[in-house]
């Protein structure tokens, strides 16, 4: 094969490589923190009712998109009563703070299994129901978190509209073998504390190629079909 081929070529892998548009992870706009009160109790088998109190706190990191939420503002939480499961919620309101208005669209299943659920309690050990959007993890020290995960969108005070990916966390004082045992006299509802985090999105720029790009690929292709031709001739 000719020297001037062999450049053909590579002329063509590169505008091929360099035409092809790449995906991106979002980009991160805004972080917004807040903290709260709730009773959760178990509402059918494996499935938890969470009464959450009607405010919520903001608190620091608030920044990007969500820096003019002054720390420790208050906002509302509607509705308060959730029942976890996991699947499609499609709140449109469910935290409004400042301006701030976050929907509540999907709520993620648990990626622990329950294999552990009832083992003797031990620090690391995870448990998930298939039911349910809580994961739970026993601490060192003998406590425990609970937690899920969320997502949907938030308009700003300019009428702008962001995805968002939200968790939500709460400390038990005891492993979750405890909480998770039947209860069979009041109170049959665990007070907790809770913080939720939410980040931001908006979708990263797909590389498209230039028009000098294109015609990298255009002369690459080009020469290749004309190579594959005297080759079979």
């Amino acid at each position: 094969m000719r020297a001037c081929d062999k450049r053909r070529i590579r002329v063509a892998a590169v505008g091929l490589l360099l035409g092809a548009p790449v995906a991106r992870a979002d980009i991160i706009v805004g972080t917004f923190n807040a903290v709260g009160s709730a009773l959760v109790q178990e509402y059918r088998v494996q499935v938890f009712l969470l009464e959450m109190n009607p405010s919520l706190t903001a608190i620091p990191t608030l920044d990007g998109v969500f820096a003019p939420i002054p720390p420790a503002a208050t906002g509302l939480v509607d509705p308060r009563f959730l029942i976890l499961g996991f699947g499609v919620y499609n709140f449109s309101s469910f935290i409004d703070i400042a301006g701030f208005v976050f929907g509540l669209n999907t709520v993620a299943a648990s990626p622990f299994s329950s294999d552990a659920c009832d083992a003797p309690p031990a620090p690391g050990q995870t448990c998930g129901f298939s039911r349910s959007a809580f994961s739970f993890t026993n601490l060192v020290g003998g406590g425990s978190t609970m937690a899920f995960s969320f997502v949907g969108s938030v308009t700003t005070p300019s009428l702008q509209v962001l995805s968002y990916n939200g968790a939500f966390s709460a400390q038990l004082s005891t492993p979750y073998q405890t909480f998770l045992a039947p209860k069979m006299a009041p109170p049959y509802e665990t007070p907790l504390s809770y913080s939720i985090t939410i980040q931001a999105t908006i979708p990263d720029a797909v590389v498209t190629p230039e028009p000098a790009t294109l015609g990298l690929v255009a002369t690459g292709l080009l020469c290749c079909a004309g190579i594959s031709r005297r080759r079979r001739a």
